[in-house]
């Protein structure tokens, strides 16, 4: 493990323009910002006391703020890694923090370096929690497994592979006898503290994102994708009540007083209930998902955070923001090139459409219904996007205008994708099923036989077989002329989490970190695979921790990159294009070792178009055919065509 560095920050930041209502409620209807995080913010956490609050980022940064003062005080630096779990002690003295990269480090609030460090995970750590007597921290991460540590003796005390997928969320108790865990698949689990005994309960469909306990402990709230915010008798193995949030549940949490439901969605939106269920209030302000969560007990406040890369707190009972530390971000989510135009979207942002000489001549809105995710056909002409509801938008991107709305979907969609030659239209289903569309929207086959959720999907190279990974590790195939299935094959561990089209058949990236090639060979990442990208005789693909690999075959697959958000690969396999952390779009040979251009400096970057890609299961992007003339101004490299231009060669 790197050593960490810290860096003790006082800013001096403008005073908030505050007044109060007769009733002394605080109101601020120009919030101003004060500065935060760069990137999207992932963990949140209030001390006991309700003074602090406690922020982890993408940035590699864990940030202390002082809630009345509205400043940041402090600032963990050099932690490798996004920042993707943190707590305080119930004392407040001390803090723990954990990453992307399985790092768990507890620290000592007024100390310049970590007081102890835990080296058993080394996956991804979600979330983390100490004990209500602050002698024990509980984490679940990507590795499945629930931990927990004794800070006395410093070393892990208990340890089960406590769900068959990703460790979303724990957290002890309030009385520290039993540890409360979610998970991806579909279950949460109560845990005894000191024997790991357990009772799960679990969902119909629908990964759960995230739990919570009341503070009696007598029940607690779960939320997931499957929209729904339940909350659970600690006891009982059927639910008490079941609310629709209309979007993906990120986070939840019960108010101080335990009256009240909160659920923070991926569309950006907060939301409180009764817990009979009743709406109360409805809190936005963020753009893109609401990552965590927690209540300040000085002020009765709520704080959020969020994928806009902004902290927000809210007065619960009028609905209003109070405060706002750094400003929203417009990441750039997904780029590609089609024939003479450069495509940019963002989530919840227009699409632009840049002209040859790099002018963003239009912007187009196809994000008037707070969109998520997007694939496009291999010309570029069309779009589809959709936010895990019961419905698909297809779009002309190059008038902006909304073709077709498909629908009557049983479940929420989980991605969508257009075949290679545009003339079909796959939709999976959060049940497994996949109806099949004509390329303008016209319903055609359903294709049955998959047993759990249509995580990612691909169509063969010729287009006449579709491939679809689910939450299992099983990859289901059916005959696109009949609609016939031609069964499911184990190929991961985990969740299928990426397909691409290679040779005669498919290679599948996995939460498992590892991809495989037609089912049959497997070479084994680092960590997760988030996109696999492949143009049929060669893979790129990259993981979690931002390492890039070339592939032609399961061995003959090597790491060219670091520090690579998203990989996409040409078609004639010379040439990759990266989104780097730096925000930066960059070409380089096969090799990784030569940067032919830097084709468009952009904030965020977070995904490159290319060939079959796909993030995580929520759309597929398939195959382009690029003749960009004089995109850019640059003389021409010695083994580029002159005919088609500068990208015309590259892919």
């Amino acid at each position: 493990m790197k050593n960490h560095l810290l860096l003790l920050v006082i800013l001096s930041l403008p005073a908030c323009k505050w007044f109060s209502t007769s009733s002394g409620d605080v109101i601020q209807p120009n919030v101003e910002a004060v500065a935060g995080h760069s990137g999207d913010v992932l963990s949140l956490a209030a001390s006991a006391d309700g003074k602090y609050l406690l922020s982890g980022g993408y940035d590699q940064t864990a940030r202390i703020w002082e809630v009345a003062a509205r400043k940041e005080v402090r600032r963990f630096e050099g932690l490798t890694g996004a920042v993707t779990a943190v707590a305080f002690s119930p004392d407040g003295l001390k803090v723990g923090i954990g990453g992307e990269n399985g790092s768990l480090c507890v620290w000592k609030i007024q100390e310049s370096s970590p007081e102890l460090c835990f080296k058993e995970q080394k996956k991804g750590i979600l979330s983390l929690n100490f004990s209500p007597d602050g002698k024990n921290i509980a984490t679940g991460g990507e590795d499945k497994t629930l931990r927990i540590y004794d800070l006395e003796q410093k070393r892990q005390i208990r340890a089960t592979q406590a769900h068959e997928d990703m460790v979303e969320s724990v957290q002890f108790a309030p009385d520290g006898k039993s540890v409360l865990s979610a998970g991806l698949d579909r279950k949460a689990c109560i845990w005894g503290a000191a024997t790991l005994s357990v009772r799960c309960v679990q969902r119909k469909w629908g990964e759960i994102w995230s739990a919570a306990f009341s503070a009696d402990g007598a029940k607690f709230v779960t939320g997931g994708n499957d929209f729904a915010m339940v909350l659970w008798q600690k006891n009982a193995a059927e639910p008490a009540v079941e609310i629709n949030q209309g979007q993906a549940v990120e986070s939840v949490l019960f108010s101080l007083d335990g009256q009240t439901l909160i659920g923070g969605n991926r569309g950006g939106d907060i939301k409180t209930w009764s817990l009979g269920g009743n709406p109360k209030k409805e809190l936005k302000g963020h753009v893109g998902t609401v990552w965590a969560m927690a209540q300040i007990s000085s002020t009765k406040e709520l704080a959020s955070a969020g994928a806009d890369g902004t902290i927000r707190l809210w007065n619960l009972e009028t609905g209003n923001m109070t405060a706002q530390f750094g400003s929203p971000q417009k990441a750039v989510e997904f780029v590609g090139f089609a024939a003479d135009r450069i495509l940019s979207w963002s989530e919840n942002q227009p699409l632009n459409s840049w002209s040859e000489n790099g002018v963003n001549s239009k912007k187009l809105n196809l994000a008037n219904e707070r969109q998520r995710f997007i694939s496009f056909s291999a010309d570029g002409k069309q779009a589809l996007t959709h936010n895990e509801r019961l419905f698909v938008h297809l779009w002309n991107t190059e008038t902006g205008r909304k073709l077709k709305t498909l629908s009557g979907f049983p479940y929420p969609v989980q991605n969508a994708i257009f075949s290679a030659d545009g003339s079909k239209i796959a939709v999976g289903i959060s049940d497994g099923r996949i109806q099949l569309f004509d390329g303008s929207g016209n319903p055609g086959l359903t294709l049955i036989g998959q047993e759990k959720s249509a995580e990612s999907l691909a169509f063969s190279a010729d287009d006449s077989k579709l491939f679809s990974g689910d939450l299992d590790g099983f990859i289901s195939t059916w005959d696109i002329a009949s609609g016939d299935f031609e069964g499911r094959v184990k190929i991961h561990k985990s969740a299928v989490s990426s397909l691409a089209s290679f040779e005669d058949g498919f290679v599948s990236g996995s939460r498992d970190s590892s991809i495989s090639f037609n089912g049959s060979q497997t070479f084994k990442l680092a960590d997760e695979a988030l996109v696999v990208s492949g143009n049929g005789d060669a893979v790129a693909v990259n993981d979690v921790l931002g390492n890039a690999y070339i592939c032609t075959s399961a061995s003959d697959c090597k790491a060219v990159l670091g520090g690579v958000y998203r990989i996409s690969l040409s078609p004639s396999a010379d040439y990759f294009a990266t989104a780097a952390r730096d925000g930066q779009v960059k070409i380089y040979d096969i090799n990784g070792n030569q940067q032919f251009r830097l084709l468009q400096p952009a904030s965020n970057v977070k995904l490159i178009l290319g060939q079959n890609q796909q993030y995580e299961g929520f759309g597929a992007f398939k195959k382009w055919i690029y003749r960009t003339e004089n995109l850019v101004s640059a003389p021409l490299l010695a083994d580029q065509n002159p005919e088609k231009g500068l990208l015309g060669s590259l892919f």
